[in-house]
C-alpha cells in the first residue's frame, strides 16, 4: 500500500467515502501511485538484471584473460644484452683504426 493511502490520511478518507465528489479523483489519483511505484519496482528489476548479466559477463573475460596469461606469458621486460658495437670496441692505434672504419661505415 502506497504510504499517502494509509488509514487516516485525507486521501484515504476521501477514497473511503464512496458520494463524496472526490472520491473518483482520490481512486484515480490511489491507481496513479500505485502504478507508479509498481512501474518503479519493475525498472529497479530490469537494471539489476541487466548490470548482474554485465557483472558475470565481466568476470567471464577475466576469467578468460587470467587463464590466457597463465598458457602465454608475456615477454620479459627486461632489456637483453646486445653483443658490444664494434665501434665501442675499436683499436686506438691509428693504422688499426683506419683499416676498421671503413668496415664500420659500410654498415
Amino acid at each position: 500500500m502506497h504510504p499517502s493511502l494509509a488509514p487516516g490520511t485525507p486521501l484515504r478518507l476521501v477514497a473511503d467515502h464512496p458520494r463524496s465528489p472526490l472520491s473518483p479523483l482520490a481512486r484515480r489519483l490511489a491507481r496513479v501511485l500505485e502504478d507508479s511505484v509498481l512501474g518503479s519496482r519493475r525498472n529497479a528489476m530490469l537494471a539489476s538484471t541487466t548490470l548482474a548479466a554485465a557483472r558475470a559477463e565481466r568476470d567471464d573475460v577475466e576469467a578468460f584473460l587470467r587463464a590466457h596469461d597463465a598458457r602465454h606469458p608475456a615477454p620479459s621486460a627486461e632489456p637483453t644484452t646486445a653483443a658490444p658495437s664494434t665501434a665501442a670496441t675499436a683499436p686506438t692505434t691509428p693504422v688499426v683504426a683506419a683499416a676498421v672504419a671503413p668496415a664500420v661505415s659500410a654498415r
